[in-house]
């Protein structure tokens, strides 16, 4: 394991009280992936990055920012293996905290993982959550954030309290649930039955043009429309439509309380 860092900036009461997290440190370090399986990431506060490097070790740059010097001392990063599994935490001191009178310290993660370490799962309390060309089924839980996956080498799975959630070319999508936030999914095809679910926001759905499914698309006050996918007719309505393509294989329910449904081609 590798760790360096600088401090930069110096904060008084009266700043600390302001708010500004003006002081701010780099830290790195570096694991070796021998005997890892996978690997998980669990923060409360701050920004998750994971993509996929070149090079055999898995290499994690943290970027701290503060109120004062103290308060950078609040937050780490732990590192513990459970059954081949590396699970990376951001560790939060809350008994050093002055009680909300100043934000907690922030610790945004970007971890670059070698291309046959699968990324299990993120979970994020407060930030956004990205991941690119990296391999396994991928689960990501956040309270508030948003989520942008592209070129997931597995299933994926997401749940989010608020923000954005957009998934692009999974190699499948198992449940995308949205609380508050819009979801757009751009998706190749199916390996098993899928759901996308909102309460408050819209859904964008693309689709290859030869499909094998069956999609089942509602909404309680919004509008659907579908176009520009060539195994399925142009459609329109207001609270439920439904197709079987092909044989109808795997099924796609696309779900939202208060929002519009949009499907379309994948090249629009």
């Amino acid at each position: 394991m590798v760790a360096s860092g600088a401090v930069v900036g110096v904060c008084g009461l009266a700043g600390c009280l302001s708010g500004d997290r003006d002081v701010e440190r780099t830290v790195t370090e570096t694991y070796t992936a021998d005997e890892l399986t996978a690997i998980a990431v669990e923060t409360t506060i701050g920004d998750v990055a994971v993509e996929t490097a070149s090079d055999g070790g898995i290499d994690i740059e943290g970027q701290k920012a503060a109120i004062s010097r103290d308060d950078l001392e609040m937050v780490g990063l732990e590192a513990t293996v459970d059954d081949g599994v590396l699970e990376l935490s951001v560790d939060h001191d809350e008994s050093r905290s002055l009680f909300g009178l100043r934000p907690d310290p922030v610790l945004d993660l970007s971890v670059a993982v070698p291309e046959e370490l699968s990324v299990e799962r993120v979970e994020s309390g407060s930030g956004a959550v990205d991941a690119t060309d990296v391999v396994g089924d991928l689960t990501v839980i956040t309270e508030t954030g948003d989520v942008t996956l592209a070129a997931v080498d597995g299933t994926v799975s997401v749940a989010s309290e608020t923000g954005a959630i957009t998934v692009s070319d999974p190699a499948s999508i198992d449940r995308l649930t949205n609380e508050s936030g819009d979801v757009t999914a751009s998706i190749p095809g199916l390996d098993g039955d899928a759901t996308i679910e909102t309460t408050t926001g819209a859904v964008e759905l693309r689709l290859p043009d030869r499909l094998d499914l069956t999609l089942d698309l509602t909404t309680d006050t919004g509008e659907i429309t579908v176009s520009d996918v060539a195994d399925l007719p142009e459609m329109a309505g207001d609270s439920l439509i439904e197709a079987v393509i092909g044989d109808g294989t795997h099924r796609l329910e696309v779900t939202t309380e208060r929002g519009d449904v949009m499907v379309t081609g994948r090249e629009q």
